[in-house]
């Protein structure tokens, strides 16, 4: 079978070339080709590092290539529910044990929950890793509120104002503006010039160790501050192991 320049080969290019619509009857960004039977295309796989490098080449038929990429699609959304159900359930567990572990002075940040185990013999686990990162609100009438929560000392040690700058939006908008903003950072710019061009806001964050910290603080106290702040969800990952592996 002869190849064309483009490298499909079959009748592509006998296919209708016609301009979709959608259904408010607007011209779409996308045009349908439906490719024959015979319509194939050579594609590579490579697998392996340095001297162990190897490329094959294999030849797909088109519509073949788009029926295994949709069941792939359907059947990878269908695992990523049941992967996103699994991972909260081991996440709720996790959090029960460390909450009650870390109120007897043990905190552990990771901990892997075993499963069956298979029966290649391997042992079936997952880790929930605690995430030491949560948001902070912004309105300064919850801050108060939070410092009257928690305490001053305990505020200042993990709570702490951080500085940023944004460029005006009537500058960005602006060529003229920005053409000049640009001149000035190219050399050098003082307070006056920051005023013109910047908008400055300050805004409370929490420090490092917070996932460890909040526990410093009476079971109830930490549950209404949960209410304020909000931790990510635990980092989840397959910990599957050898048993004969370990002590």
């Amino acid at each position: 079978m002869a190849s064309n320049p483009c490298g499909v080969n079959g009748a592509l290019h006998s296919a209708p070339d016609k301009t979709q619509l959608t259904a408010s009857g607007d011209v779409s960004v996308m045009r349908n080709i439906f490719p024959t039977d015979t319509d194939e295309v050579t594609i590579e796989k490579t697998s392996g590092t340095g001297k162990e490098k190897k490329v094959e080449k294999f030849i797909r038929k088109v519509k073949e290539a788009v029926r295994e990429f949709v069941i792939a699609c359907n059947e990878e959304k269908s695992a990523k529910e049941k992967k996103d159900d699994a991972a909260n359930a081991i996440r709720e567990y996790v959090k029960k044990i460390r909450d009650g572990n870390a109120y007897t002075g043990d905190y552990q940040k990771t901990y892997r929950v075993c499963g069956i185990v298979a029966k290649s013999g391997q042992q079936y686990g997952a880790s929930s890793a605690h995430v030491d990162r949560c948001t902070c609100p912004k309105k300064e009438t919850d801050i108060a509120a939070i410092k009257k929560l928690v305490g001053t000392k305990f505020f200042n040690e993990h709570f702490e104002r951080e500085l940023t700058i944004a460029i005006k939006k009537e500058v960005l908008e602006n060529k003229d503006l920005r053409k000049e903003l640009t001149i000035l950072l190219l050399k050098h710019f003082g307070v006056e010039g920051i005023k013109k061009y910047f908008v400055k806001e300050e805004v409370w964050t929490i420090k490092i160790g917070m996932d460890k910290a909040q526990y410093e603080l009476k079971n109830e106290v930490r549950q209404e501050l949960l209410t304020l702040i909000k931790f990510y969800a635990d980092k989840v990952d397959d910990a599957t192991f050898d048993p004969k592996n370990t002590l």
